[in-house]
């Protein structure tokens, strides 16, 4: 069946219209990208980087189970050995002197800072490592308190009477307390922690009372 010439009219003149929306559309979506790149590109600052700078490279990505809050986004400082493009530099390491195997966006890097005074090296490091030299006076001092040697019992003086005591003990095999340390109750039972006399402050036991011989539990019932 033949289409009569003015169906054949309206369809090119659909298509017509469709390819000047289309068009239209193009232009628009061309300008509005214009206008967002001039936008972006309005408060940012375009370093010239020459081959020597120090830098340091933003590393955006996170080390596993590591907050961001506890790293810092840049990392270096390095050595710009190498200009690939007006965007593109590469980069070597100054403390190992190990070359990056990418290439780098200007985007990512940020002048380092040299300190007033010294040198500003062009040169690369040599490819090994620097041996650490620290002196004693840069090592700080020990916080930590320090803690008196332990008194042996044959260095503390002591009277003859003490002596005595424990020349007896030790020849009858007889403990004798010289300090109730601590006493706690055990069930219906009370337990002592006793210091006996003529033995370092190693030997100190918790006994219980029924295991004392007659003297110490005289001593306990008046000291305890």
């Amino acid at each position: 069946m033949e289409v009569n010439v003015t169906a054949r009219e309206y369809i090119v003149q659909t298509l017509e219209n469709i390819e000047k929306a289309r068009a239209v559309a193009r232009e628009n979506l061309q300008e509005h990208k214009t206008e967002m790149l001039n936008k972006a590109n309005r408060n940012r600052e375009h370093s010239n980087f020459s081959v020597g700078d120090i830098v340091y490279l933003y590393t955006p990505a996170t080390t596993p189970n590591l907050s961001r809050k506890l790293r810092r986004p840049c990392t270096g400082p390095f050595y710009i050995v190498e200009r690939l493009s007006k965007i593109h530099v590469r980069l070597r390491r100054k403390c190992d002197g190990k070359l990056l195997k990418t290439r780098v966006h200007v985007d990512r890097i940020k002048p380092g800072f040299v300190w007033t005074g010294e040198p500003r090296d062009p040169k690369p490091p040599p490819n090994e490592l620097e041996p650490l030299e620290i002196h004693e006076h840069d090592i700080p001092g020990d916080n930590f308190e320090q803690v008196e040697p332990e008194v042996q019992p044959s260095q503390v003086p002591i009277n003859e009477n003490v002596q005595d005591n424990i020349n007896n003990n030790k020849d009858n095999n007889v403990f004798s307390i010289e300090k109730i340390i601590k006493k706690k109750k055990v069930g219906k039972k009370w337990t002592y922690r006793v210091k006996w006399l003529g033995y370092g402050s190693a030997e100190k036991f918790w006994v219980e009372f029924e295991d004392l011989t007659p003297e110490c539990q005289e001593y306990v019932k008046r000291n305890a």
